[in-house]
């Protein structure tokens, strides 16, 4: 494996995977404090929206990254 790849896949990894899987597990502790456990305060809204906004702050210069390269006309 080149270099490249392993370039690619780190790219892929922190842009795409990070802030889906984020997505996912705070759509889980949505459901289990939310919807199961009654819980709607401001508090219990933004607890279940970490994971989520973690993976979006991991991701953003990641994405701001790729955006130069590929403005730039250069590979990653």
């Amino acid at each position: 494996m080149e270099m490249k790849d392993v370039k690619k896949r780190l790219f892929n990894y922190f842009t795409i995977v990070v802030p889906v899987v984020g997505l996912i597990v705070s759509l889980l502790s949505y459901i289990y404090f939310v919807l199961i456990n009654k819980q709607t305060t401001f508090a219990a809204l933004a607890y279940v929206s970490i994971p989520f906004i973690g993976g979006v702050l991991i991701a953003l210069p990641f994405w701001i990254i790729v955006h130069r390269a590929r403005k730039n006309g250069g590979n990653l």
